[in-house]
């Protein structure tokens, strides 16, 4: 996940990137609200600058940094009714 911010008069924009897909923060809510036309935005925007998740303001949640689920192998299942 990658983080972006722009500074404006009015405060500082957070945005989201994962997967293509982009997301900005709402400090009202406090929610990230998708928005599938601000990934071109930020990424051909000149103005926006990539943040680390300890250099994002306070109050927005950064990224929980846990290791993925191990996922489980098909061919620990065992049975009459598995593939080959």
């Amino acid at each position: 996940m990658r983080y972006y911010v722009l500074s404006t008069p009015a405060g500082d924009e957070v945005v989201r990137l994962s997967g293509g897909a982009a997301a900005y923060f709402e400090t009202d809510s406090g929610r990230w609200i998708p928005d599938p036309l601000l990934a071109a935005e930020v990424l051909f925007g000149g103005d926006w600058r990539q943040l680390e998740d300890h250099e994002l303001p306070p109050g927005v949640p950064g990224s929980t940094t846990q290791s993925p689920r191990p996922r489980k192998s098909r061919f620990l299942r065992r049975g009459r009714h598995t593939r080959k």
